[in-house]
């Protein structure tokens, strides 16, 4: 339930972990994240959510990127209070055909930092936010490093394909954006080669 103190303005989105909302407080807009107990076929968590993004946050906010500060959180009612960065996500910039190369490249710089601290981030599109030319990682869920899970052999392919996350943020129908029944992306030609122009600017 979300504290009195914050108005609820509207959902912006719901993934693995939880339900995100935007919220007011005295003037200020804020993320309020709920945790779910829904699971998915292709993750799985290693302990209680909330405890999982707290301890998350602790360790990212030492990474050199970007992500929203932690205000609040409550591990009885398993929710966070976020800082909002208000801007496009790049699910919805990509599917608009902005342009990104430039945030792509910095996400791979970012990808070799924290593989040199063996982490993993949730490369997802909807996990990030463009704003003032910059771009945030919005989520707070980390993972070892996988090379299978990365940004370059797995989120990248997210990221090159606009018409597909066009027709999934219309239907939420993910045979646009994923093999059937997995969280692996399609890889088409047309996506491979984007890709090999991208891997080689860096």
């Amino acid at each position: 339930m979300i504290p009195a103190k914050y108005k609820f303005i509207r959902e912006v989105g719901k993934g693995k972990s939880g339900i995100s909302s935007l919220v007011v407080c005295d003037g200020v807009e804020y993320i309020y994240k709920e945790m779910h107990s829904e699971t998915v076929s292709y993750y799985h968590f290693s302990g209680p959510k909330i405890n999982l993004e707290i301890d998350a946050y602790k360790i990212l906010e030492k990474q050199n990127i970007n992500i929203p500060k932690l205000i609040e959180s409550n591990t009885e009612q398993g929710y966070l209070i976020k800082e909002y960065i208000d801007g496009l996500t790049v699910s919805e910039a990509i599917s608009a055909g902005v342009e990104i190369d430039s945030y792509i490249k910095e996400v791979l710089i970012w990808e070799k930092s924290l593989q040199a601290n063996n982490i993993n981030i949730d490369y997802f599109p909807s996990n990030f936010v463009i704003k003032n030319n910059s771009i945030y990682y919005v989520d707070y869920e980390l993972n070892p490093y996988s090379e299978e899970w990365n940004f370059t052999n797995w989120g990248i392919y997210y990221w090159l394909n606009g018409d597909g996350f066009k027709n999934f943020l219309q239907t939420n129908d993910s045979t646009f954006i994923n093999l059937k029944d997995t969280g692996i992306p399609i890889k088409t030609p047309t996506i491979e080669a984007k890709r090999t122009k991208c891997l080689s600017m860096n």
